[in-house]
């Protein structure tokens, strides 16, 4: 299970931002066409427990944050490879716009609807969770953090009708606590961002590659080997993701300035 490459993509997008987590559509389908045509084909998490119904080269597809990119541009192309993929819902931004990220000064994303993710469920897509608000989970106390983790389940669950098994860390960034607030929600899989094999394999910590607008092909095949080996192409994954730490700080600091306005 852990040889399993597991690729994760945010926004598919022709449109410009100031980031670099979206991936244009023509980037999009090259990449697919490549897992396609060296034999790849897509798994999801809830496939994992039939091992020996796997197929010889198996990859699993991913996208944080559930926009709506995702339904409108990226499932086009996975259909035309017969591919699915596992889609991590932030469940209180459902059919809204996002405010999390910095790095893009603030530009907002539209996030899936309700309906729509009902129809990818129906398409043979899973969807898993991303928290209810993609807060950063270390910071939280106990209460606030059993409603990220254990509420959005249940949201998910109460629109999908079924069970929601997989989890996705925002900003995939997880302490001891978190993870062990994760395995008592009742979660199956959880991935977090790319570290060096350890020894120590947990389904609950998955190793996932991020797939940027500055990967070229090379880069995206070498980001299929699993576990990661260090290299450019990791070092450079690593150093973007610090990026990810802005946006958690103004994230921070903003929840402080409201709190102090409250009290005021």
């Amino acid at each position: 299970m852990f040889d399993i490459p597991i690729i994760t993509y945010h926004k598919i997008s022709n449109e410009k931002e100031f980031g670099l987590t979206t991936v244009s559509q023509s980037q999009f389908a090259r990449q697919m066409d490549y897992l396609n045509s060296n034999g790849y084909k897509s798994i999801c998490f809830n496939q994992l427990d039939s091992k020996n119904y796997l197929p010889e080269k198996p990859v699993i597809i991913t996208f944080d944050d559930g926009y709506e990119s995702v339904y409108k541009n990226a499932v086009p192309i996975l259909d035309t490879f017969r591919f699915k993929s596992v889609v991590f819902i932030v469940s209180s931004f459902l059919g809204k716009l996002n405010h999390w990220e910095a790095v893009s000064f603030q530009q907002q994303f539209k996030h899936l609807s309700k309906d729509q993710i009902l129809k990818l469920r129906d398409m043979g897509h899973e969807i898993g969770s991303h928290g209810k608000m993609h807060t950063y989970l270390p910071k939280l106390d106990n209460m606030a953090l059993r409603e990220e983790i254990e509420g959005s389940k249940a949201d998910l669950e109460d629109i999908l009708g079924e069970e929601i098994n997989s989890f996705c860390y925002p900003y995939g960034r997880y302490t001891k606590r978190v993870l062990s607030f994760v395995e008592k929600a009742g979660y199956r899989y959880a991935t977090t961002n790319p570290k060096l094999y350890n020894g120590i394999l947990n389904p609950l910590s998955i190793t996932r590659r991020s797939i940027y607008s500055t990967d070229s092909l090379a880069s995206f095949i070498k980001k299929l080997s699993s576990p990661p080996h260090l290299n450019l192409t990791l070092l450079a994954e690593i150093i973007i993701q610090k990026g990810a730490l802005a946006s958690i700080g103004m994230n921070l600091l903003r929840k402080v300035k409201s709190q102090f306005l409250l009290d005021i």
